[in-house]
């Protein structure tokens, strides 16, 4: 399925509680982004568009008047000793350009709209990521929190006040940084963000009291609309114009990119409906009435009748026969 630019929801929740905390209006913002917040609060688990919670979060910062917003997220919910990045694994490797490859690898777990690589060429390494939106919807805190996470993980291997020799940047006017990124060369309206990394550096294994982790799970698939529908159901708030708009772009384009999948929102729906439906009949005594609200149907008949349609049975003789 094409690529509709979407995120893990626990990335969110870091953003969202710095925001509270700092009195931003949140439930304000979230509705002029688009971003579904009863999702972010109910589904840390969902997947949500990408486009919103960044519209949401420069919002935020500007609104609560903290510029360096990414970067204060990345600082106060750093690495966590387990050597996990949000819902991201993290996978150590025995060299640190091992460990980069395996996150540029994995990171498409929380996010797909940008393109991570390590880029050697003309004797020079730089970690790159591509904004896949760019544009206006390019976003100066996504630049910040990504350039410190990663900052974070390349320190694992060397010291942990670590700077680059030089650092790219995608932001076309040139914003305040922090100042623990003092004497930093930075280079501005990139067309990717970039840390150069010396030949040197990438060869460092982990530093003492850090392991390389040898155990390799699965490639993690890329996320799906899929799963943006199944959260929107789970949060009770579905809708093709609200999905969408956390994706930036019109309902005439998402309808076209659906179709070239082979699919539509309508189609996407009513399969996560069912699948779910058949796991709350089948895991659960909830009587149907509360299924069916759940599920978003107006009517217990509504659900019966669209349950039948696609099952052949009703839901009351699904159950008794699960």
């Amino acid at each position: 399925m094409q690529d509709f630019h979407l995120i893990r929801v626990d990335n969110a929740l870091p953003f969202l509680l710095a925001l509270e905390d700092a009195g931003a209006p949140v439930e304000a913002l979230a509705e002029a982004t688009g971003l579904p917040l009863t999702a972010v609060r109910q589904s840390p688990d969902g997947v949500i568009g990408e486009f919103a919670l960044w519209q949401f979060i420069e919002r935020g910062a500007e609104q609560s008047g903290r510029p360096l917003l990414g970067f204060e997220v990345a600082e106060a919910f750093p690495l966590r000793p387990d050597h996990t990045l949000g819902s991201l694994p993290l996978r150590l490797g025995k060299t640190l350009e091992h460990t980069l490859e395996r996150f540029c690898e994995d990171v498409t777990r929380l996010s797909s709209g940008s393109y991570y690589s390590l880029d050697q060429r003309s004797g020079e390494c730089w970690f790159r990521r591509v904004p896949a939106l760019g544009g206006q919807a390019n976003s100066w805190q996504a630049e910040l929190y990504v350039s410190s996470m990663v900052l974070q993980i390349i320190r694992l291997h060397t010291a942990k006040d670590w700077l680059p020799p030089a650092l790219r940047l995608s932001t076309s006017d040139k914003r305040k940084l922090p100042r623990q990124w003092a004497g930093l060369s930075v280079e501005w309206d990139c067309a990717a963000t970039g840390i150069l990394l010396p030949t040197e550096v990438l060869a460092l294994p982990p530093r003492a009291g850090y392991t390389s982790n040898r155990r390799r799970e699965g490639r993690p698939n890329r996320l799906t609309f899929r799963e943006l529908v199944t959260t929107q159901l789970e949060a009770g708030k579905t809708g093709i114009e609200g999905a969408s708009r956390q994706c930036g772009m019109s309902v005439s384009t998402l309808q076209r990119r659906l179709r070239a999948s082979g699919t539509s929102y309508q189609q996407l729906l009513e399969e996560t409906r069912l699948e779910l439906a058949r796991s709350l009949l089948q895991n659960t005594t909830q009587p149907l009435g509360e299924i069916a609200a759940q599920l978003g149907y107006g009517h217990l008949g509504n659900f019966s009748r669209a349950f039948s349609r696609m099952t052949g049975q009703s839901p009351s003789a699904y159950r008794r026969g699960s």
